[in-house]
């Protein structure tokens, strides 16, 4: 309960556990009077000096732990862009509910500003798709021609986005004649065409795992595609096992092994994911989520700025908790 004229006790208790975290070191002032009057340690430029001590220890943990890493992590252009990122989508959540007025106009001015300095930052970030597409990168070595043309198209989509960005900030600057207004559309409609490359081939990549594949040997039962031995319906032939695995001897549907196995063995609807199908699951709805956003940009699927503004504070989060953890990881020493 809360006393009167008194704080809550949750402020206390967090006040306290930040300031434990901050300054592990125990620290009673009330030991000072019970040592002796003529005790040294009783002087004041002493209790001052551990007092300095004591600040000084607590910035050293702060640079350790918050300070240094964010030097680190804003020492790369895309990570600093990716922040700009978080904010611009977080500004058009307050834009989007509230109504027209100074404080919507404020925060959609920060947007535009923020949206004008990351433009400004993308200058020559066309390096990373060129590099992707030549012939020695990995992206050509891949043994399905679907998963390399799709790709591809993100690829060449991403690099189309950031030249007509780069278009759309000398137009917006008068260097260049010409509207900015259709080119901002151009450019959120080729970051929705690679989305939707990149959701294709996360959908492709999730129907080949023991998951996937017994989902989709289950709907060609359920749909009489396939009968519950395997035989195709329409009296082709058997089908040859493939890489459905083995067809479960109690009743038709696939009982996979490991992570699209159910729970105790039985060959019933119910899936367990693993951990694999699981990260494509996660990356397949951030990739929805980026897809939403550009299109609601592109104006090619119009929702709400709101909607927007949430969905692109998760994908933003995600991907600045991602570089986080690169630029913290300890580097590894050359031998």
């Amino acid at each position: 309960f809360e006393a009167v004229g008194r704080p809550p006790m949750a402020h206390d208790l967090i006040f306290a556990a930040c300031v434990d975290w901050l300054t592990p070191r125990e620290y009673d002032g009330r030991a000072l009077l019970r040592l002796p009057a003529d005790d040294p340690r009783r002087r004041v430029d002493r209790a001052l000096a551990a007092e300095i001590r004591t600040a000084v220890g607590l910035l050293e943990r702060l640079a350790d732990v918050f300070l240094v890493p964010l030097k680190e992590y804003l020492s790369k252009s895309a990570h600093r862009d990716k922040l700009g990122l978080f904010v611009q989508r977080a500004v058009l959540v307050p834009v989007g509910l509230l109504p027209r007025g100074p404080v919507a106009d404020t925060f959609s001015r920060l947007g535009n500003a923020i949206a004008d300095s990351r433009r400004a930052n993308k200058w020559l970030a066309g390096v990373g798709p060129l590099l992707e597409l030549r012939a020695s990168s990995a992206l050509h070595k891949d043994p399905e021609w679907t998963n390399w043309a799709l790709r591809i198209g993100a690829e060449v989509a991403l690099f189309s986005s950031i030249l007509a960005e780069h278009l759309r900030w000398l137009r917006q600057h008068r260097i260049v004649s010409g509207p900015p207004g259709p080119m901002a559309r151009r450019t959120n409609r080729l970051l929705a065409a690679r989305s939707a490359c990149l959701l294709a081939l996360l959908l492709l990549k999730a129907q080949r795992t023991r998951a996937g594949l017994r989902l989709r040997r289950n709907a060609a039962v359920d749909f009489g595609l396939e009968t519950a031995s395997g035989a195709v319906s329409d009296g082709v032939g058997t089908t040859d096992g493939g890489p459905v695995g083995e067809v479960a001897a109690g009743g038709g549907r696939v009982a996979g092994e490991g992570s699209s196995c159910t729970e105790g063995g039985d060959t019933g609807s119910t899936l367990v994911l693993g951990a694999e199908e699981r990260a494509l699951l996660r990356a397949g709805v951030l990739e929805a989520m980026r897809l939403a956003q550009a299109a609601h940009m592109g104006h090619l699927l119009p929702t709400h700025d709101a909607l927007v503004g949430i969905m692109g504070v998760i994908t933003a989060s995600h991907d600045i908790r991602a570089q986080w953890r690169t630029s913290t990881a300890p580097k590894a020493k050359a031998a």
